[in-house]
């Protein structure tokens, strides 16, 4: 199934994706050129749960996601990439959600 044009009318948001290309010599993370993505962001909290590792393996660590980042089709992102929202701010991304129909990737969603 492709995608429906239909649903471009309920992303009127447009975030700044810079694909993350690695670290200078002082560890500084490097980006790539920015691209503009068709989007539509829902400022609602989140809770997600993760995990932990280290000394207190097993446990569980919450962390409250503050905006979901609907795309508007398959981007590529990663959880390193830096996001700019329509506001100016740019958070960290804490996750990201892939989801395909039967031809393959249809569209993500990043969970700032």
């Amino acid at each position: 199934m492709s995608w429906e044009t239909g649903f471009e009318d309920l992303m009127p948001d447009v975030v700044v994706r810079r694909p993350y290309t690695g670290q200078d010599k002082y560890s500084a993370p490097s980006f790539g050129a920015a691209q503009d993505v068709q989007c539509r962001v829902v400022r609602k909290p989140t809770i997600l749960r993760r995990t932990g590792t280290g000394e207190a393996t097993g446990t569980v660590r919450e962390v409250v996601s503050s905006a979901t980042v609907y795309c508007a089709g398959y981007v590529g992102w990663a959880m390193r990439d830096q996001i700019t929202l329509p506001d100016g701010s740019q958070p960290v991304i804490l996750d990201l959600r892939g989801y395909p129909d039967e031809d393959g990737d249809h569209h993500e969603v990043v969970l700032v």
